[in-house]
């Protein structure tokens, strides 16, 4: 197995064909997937720490410790997946979304969420409300940004969230263009 430290989106992506030719079933989703199985086993650490069903075979500190152990792999998979960009083209973007909501490789609010945020980005003159279940799914599947790609070239954006001072005035997400290498600072933080 491979060591915490050194798990790779590779070996998350071992993980997931050998659950599903273990389990013999088909993960189109990974994160969401992940996500799934993280809640499930913590719902299980919860019940080992209270004493309820502890396999017959182990101790109650033999059955938190390694429950504890696989809960960490199954996050450092879902991190290493959370990383990667989803990729569209500009000029396809709706119909290459339809495709992965279609297929299940992503949820269908996801799929409607990225519509509204690109078309905000690339119309400049509508914004993408903030909502709570948004809030989820980007931080869900939208950790590694966005990439565009058109005839030219390729360009990764993060997607981030305006907050206004305001209470009254609602968030809205934006693509903010990101740049190998580095991190963009506000001025003041400089």
């Amino acid at each position: 197995m491979t060591e915490l430290s050194e798990v790779t989106l590779d070996s998350a992506k071992r993980h997931i064909e050998a659950v599903m030719l273990e389990r013999r079933i088909e993960i189109k989703d990974p994160i969401g997937f992940f996500i799934e199985n993280i809640a499930k086993l913590e719902k299980r650490l919860a019940d080992f720490k209270e004493g309820r069903d502890i396999p017959a075979d182990m101790t109650q500190e033999e059955a938190i410790t390694w429950l504890s152990g696989v809960l960490a792999y199954q996050k450092a998979y879902l991190t290493c997946y959370q990383k990667v960009p989803i990729w569209l083209t500009t000029a396809r973007y709706e119909r290459e979304l339809y495709i992965l909501v279609k297929e299940e490789s992503i949820p269908l609010a996801l799929g409607r969420f990225l519509i509204a945020v690109i078309v905000a980005h690339v119309q400049k003159n509508t914004a993408a409300i903030a909502t709570d279940s948004r809030i989820q799914l980007a931080k869900a599947y939208l950790q590694g940004g966005i990439e565009l790609s058109d005839s030219a070239m390729n360009y990764l954006f993060d997607v981030m969230l305006f907050v206004p001072e305001d209470e009254k005035e609602r968030s809205f997400f934006v693509l903010v263009k990101k740049y190998p290498g580095g991190q963009l600072k506000y001025l003041k933080d400089v």
